[in-house]
């Protein structure tokens, strides 16, 4: 939860020390303000890590602010005050009925006055539809949830989108492994109804389907696709019955339109979005591959004509570019980049558009210490009392909300008009983003087993596999794998090491280790560590489950559990696609006692991040204590600690284990 007091002084401080960024605007004497209002970090309570996707609506005078998080399989949603003040007021999670798993694109609409929030589950090859309530407080409940069959494209269900016509709601998702675009009817109570399929073909773009979005251009609705695999874009006429039409397709491949120098900005094409600019609507393509965006005039016929296009470079950073959208803000209409990119480069471009389509550099905003949009992954707008606000969602860290005003005057007027569902997140190369396994799942990986003598003798280390580390590793390598082909298997590897019991300090009232390098343990060799591995296309982590040091660890004694990440090649090969930062984890273990009757006495497992005890598990005997086993799997060595138990035991089990062992 929130320290509110803190939050909000936080808050004014920034506002005081805000990023202003003043840059001429082409469409009036007033200039553009960026000014950052607040930033939030992923924590044990909320579902924003692994950002990926960013929208707002406005449900009982209320705006909301809906950010789906691919590594916590949820939602998170935060109202946000007139000053861009986010509030945390709702997470939504995963169960064996939603659609969540890898959770990628979130979109709304308003149905008959309901607000409905739509979410893609990219693991979970499906969708989920909630309705929003604010009646004196924030509420969601299930309306439905659908997940792919061998009729539907919701295989990798990567990005929604909405539009109404003719008075009825029509929900576009994009299936990226299915490579195609399913649609559905909802009705006034939510529920969806199949009423077209798409898959690619030798004339569309669909393969790798990565984002969708609308437009209404003279009466007709359009849907724009993006499809990475074939770098390009497909556009779809729409009927009133939901029914889709191509139109029109382009890939990297076509010349640049009349008088252009760059070429096409298409390959990689990862995000859509539109916007109307003096009765024209033009569209514009990120490329994360080409790092770069192109723009093009959108006809009565759907047709495309390129108009612009621009790339990276040292002055204008585009390299990554992953998520695009708009917003008009005293008659200018600006085009906002999101930057997925490295640590250098990782933020976001800002971009005028003139009334003929072309892009006009303003200005980039790099992530830093405060920001938390590092591995930015979307970008989304709204309006709160007549002011503009840009929310930047960041992979690896949480979001941020920046205010967008004019100077010298307030602001002025100023109209945003969103420019339809953001696109959403899908990691360049070679900068990966980083995996699953976090010091949160190294902390809930390990349980302490007494020895045979009590909870003074010598522990053990036992690992876990938890369901829930097993479901988003696997879902992580099958992602990675779809975009990346190379990429077999997300591996972990386990070293111990010994950082001795008298190393220890007083800090906060805490005992806390001084994390210094220690010699490993002798039970396991760095060269040659304990490892887990999950292949692309499995069911789970392969390889038997293990202990650390089976009763080599001493009592009142800190320890290392130290891990390395990586992904690897069908032969082994290391690649190096992710960043240091993903690399290592790690986390201090003691087991302290404390006294008691006999042989047990008593005990707590203590957990550091090397700063100060971040939890304590109470240790049982030895015979409350299950060895961590996996389903269908035995522990090497598993006879010998059965007969060190059994002259422990009653008479009544000893026959018992004889007959186990015979």
């Amino acid at each position: 939860m929130f320290n509110l007091a803190k939050h909000h002084i936080i808050a004014v401080f920034m506002a005081l020390l805000a990023l202003v960024i003043i840059v001429p605007d082409t469409a009036s004497a007033q200039s553009l303000v960026l000014n950052n209002t607040d930033n939030v970090a992923d924590n044990s309570t909320l579902m924003i890590m692994g950002a990926s996707s960013a929208t707002t609506a406005v449900v009982g005078g209320t705006t909301y602010l809906f950010v789906s998080g691919m590594n916590d399989d949820g939602v998170s949603v935060f109202s946000v005050d007139a000053g861009g003040q986010l509030l945390n007021v709702g997470n939504i999670t995963d169960n064996s009925a939603r659609m969540l798993a890898f959770a990628k694109s979130v979109t709304t609409a308003i149905i008959n006055g309901t607000t409905y929030l739509f979410v893609a589950g990219f693991s979970d090859d499906g969708v989920s539809v909630f309705r929003v309530v604010n009646s004196g407080s924030f509420n969601v409940t299930t309306q439905a949830n659908v997940t792919d069959n061998s009729i539907l494209q919701l295989d990798g269900a990567n990005s929604v989108a909405t539009a109404n016509i003719s008075g009825t709601t029509y929900l576009f998702v994009a299936g990226t492994n299915d490579h195609g675009v399913s649609v559905f009817s909802v009705n006034a109570a939510g529920m969806l109804q199949n009423v077209f399929n798409v898959t690619d073909n030798s004339q569309f773009n669909l393969s790798g389907a990565s984002s969708v979005t609308t437009a209404n251009i003279s009466g007709t609705t359009y849907l724009f696709v993006a499809g990475t695999n074939d770098s390009g874009v497909s556009v779809f006429s729409v009927n009133a019955a939901g029914q889709l039409q191509n139109v029109d397709n382009i890939n990297n491949n076509a010349p640049p339109g009349a008088g252009l120098t760059v070429p096409l900005q298409l390959k990689g094409a990862v995000s859509v979005t539109t916007a109307n600019i003096g009765g024209t609507t033009y569209l514009f393509v990120a490329g994360w591959v080409d790092d770069g965006v192109s723009v093009f005039s959108v006809n009565a016929n759907g047709i495309l004509q390129n108009v612009d296009n621009i790339t990276h470079t040292a002055t204008v950073k585009l390299d990554g570019a992953d998520s695009v959208t708009t917003a008009v803000i005293n008659g200018t209409t600006y085009l906002f980049v999101a930057i997925f990119d490295n640590i250098v480069d990782s933020g976001f471009s800002v971009f005028s558009v003139n009334s003929n389509g072309k892009l006009q550099y303003v200005t980039n905003v790099t992530d830093d210490p405060t920001l938390k949009f590092m591995g930015a992954s979307s970008v989304a707008t709204t309006n709160i009392g007549g002011t503009p606000y840009l929310f930047v969602t960041g992979y690896d860290e949480g979001v941020s909300v920046f205010s967008l005003k004019p100077s010298g005057g307030g602001t002025g007027g100023a109209v945003l008009l969103p420019g339809g569902p953001v696109g959403v997140f899908q990691p360049p190369l070679p900068n990966l983003c980083c995996t699953p396994w976090t010091e949160r799942k190294l902390e809930t990986s390990f349980v302490s087993v007494p020895g045979p003598n009590g909870l003074n003798d010598n522990f053990s280390l036992g690992y876990n596999d938890l369901a829930t580390t097993n479901t988003q590793m696997q879902a992580y390598i099958n992602y990675v794998n779809a975009v990346y082909p190379q990429a077999y298997s997300v591996r972990v590897s386990f070293i111990l090491k010994d950082f001795g019991a008298a190393s220890t300090v007083t800090t906060g009232g805490n005992v806390v280790p001084v994390a210094t390098s220690g010699p490993p343990v002798s039970a396991l060799n760095p060269s040659n560590p304990v490892e887990r591995e999950w292949i692309v296309g499995g069911t789970g982590p392969v390889g038997p489950a293990f202990w650390m040091a089976p009763h080599q660890l001493q009592v009142n004694h800190w320890y290392q559990i130290q891990t390395t990440v990586s992904l690897r090649t069908n032969t082994g090969v290391k690649l190096g696609l992710l960043e240091a930062e993903c690399l290592t984890q790690s986390r201090i273990y003691r087991v302290s006692t404390f006294g008691g009757r006999g042989i047990n006495g008593g005990a707590i497992l203590e957990i550091s991040d090397g700063k100060s005890i971040i939890k304590t598990v109470p240790v049982r005997p030895r015979a409350q204590n299950t060895v961590p086993v996996e389903t269908n799997r035995k522990l090497k060595g598993q006879k010998k600690i059965k007969n060190k138990v059994k002259n422990k035991l009653k008479n009544k089990f000893k026959k018992k284990f004889k007959k186990q062992k015979n």
